[in-house]
């Protein structure tokens, strides 16, 4: 490959254009979920820690917030992705973060205290593979037309007025109080439009209640993806036994963010 322009993958070459990096590199990717549908913010994880290891091999080391901006011009203006900013802040930051989105593009971060918030979470969130992915940016794309009317926007605001309940029931590590938040949480959220939900997720979700789980909800735009799960923690493994519909992804609630894990320089 001679040239930049070369590259089919749209974040790689785009990232690779931003950065003028035009070394002779090649670029693997491994993860533990597919690269798209998933709801996990994998495509903004992915285009963080790329500029990430891509900035750091030039001798380049960006700021958190550098990254996260960086990332989302590549994925919001370069590429026209149809989605917001808190992906890429939450890869670039890590940890539990309280996010405001101002009009003029800045973004604050506001960290949730710890003390003990990221054991609680780890031990009382289970995520499970729904088996079959969707495509976010056709939902996210309905979901813009339906803000549009007054029904729907007001779903939406419900949803913002829920984070300040949230991080009372983090700050207070109350895991009652995180479910009663996702739990109404979801409800708001699929209304806003279709294919947030479906047939086959409503049944899951129900039988994942009748086992134990105090809540749950789709992550990310919905349609497909993972189911995430409020199980109280002394409930857990045997919510885990019972519950043997769909397969578990083990993970724990990152404190760092995107990070290089190995600067093998070569000499």
């Amino acid at each position: 490959m001679n040239s930049v322009d070369e590259i089919v993958h749209p974040l790689i070459r785009e990232v690779f254009r931003k950065l003028e990096f035009n070394l002779d590199v090649e670029v693997g990717s491994f993860a533990d979920v597919p690269a798209t549908g998933t709801g996990l913010g994998s495509s903004s994880s992915f285009t963080v820690g790329l500029i990430n290891s891509l900035s750091n091999f030039c001798g380049n080391r960006f700021s958190k917030r550098q990254l996260a901006e960086l990332a989302c011009e590549i994925e919001l203006e370069r590429c026209k992705e149809p989605i917001g900013k808190q992906d890429q802040y939450a890869a670039a930051f890590g940890g539990i973060n309280s996010f405001t989105f101002h009009t003029d593009g800045t973004v604050s971060v506001f960290p949730v205290s710890d003390d003990g918030v990221h054991n609680m979470l780890n031990s009382s969130l289970i995520l499970y593979d729904l088996g079959y992915g969707r495509k976010s940016s056709d939902i996210l794309r309905n979901q813009s037309i339906a803000m549009l009317k007054a029904e729907s926007f007001n779903k939406v605001k419900k949803l913002r007025e829920l984070v300040s309940p949230m991080i009372l029931a983090l700050e207070t590590k109350n895991i009652s109080l995180v479910a009663d938040v996702i739990r109404e949480s979801w409800e708001y959220k699929k209304e806003i439009t279709e294919g947030i939900s479906n047939a086959s997720i409503a049944e899951l979700h129900e039988i994942a209640l009748q086992k134990g789980a105090l809540a749950g909800k789709v992550v990310g735009a919905g349609g497909g993806g993972f189911l995430l799960l409020v199980v109280e923690p002394e409930k857990r493994e045997w919510f885990k036994k019972s519950f043997k519909l769909l397969s578990e992804l083990k993970f724990e609630v990152s404190q760092t963010g995107s990070e290089i894990v190995l600067n093998d320089e070569l000499t």
